[in-house]
């Protein structure tokens, strides 16, 4: 399966230094959009809750500059999954392109 560059990217630690719940958990952040699809494997370890919201963001923002690049419209969304499977945060990312008459 073409990534078209995805891979290696979804992995941006933008880690929070203060945590809302005070562990460290696994979170895995998978990523859709434009006809393609990356499921994150190896996960990664984040501190907070607000630091998974961040990472996602992050993350979006990364590919976005590769991805949306010569579309005129698009979107990106993030899934991010903690350790059991279970989705605990979503993010979309749109694009909207036009010239004015």
């Amino acid at each position: 399966m073409a990534h078209h560059g995805l891979e290696g990217r979804v992995r941006v630690a933008f880690l929070s230094p203060v945590g809302v719940r005070g562990t460290v958990a696994r979170y895995y952040i998978d990523v859709d959009g434009l006809g393609r699809h990356s499921l994150d494997c190896g996960g990664q370890e984040l501190l907070s809750l607000r630091a998974v919201r961040k990472e996602a963001i992050g993350v979006l923002l990364e590919i976005s500059r590769d991805a949306l690049g010569d579309c005129d419209q698009g979107d990106l969304a993030a899934s991010v999954r903690d350790a059991s499977g279970m989705v605990v945060f979503r993010a979309r990312l749109s694009l909207a392109t036009e010239w004015p008459d």
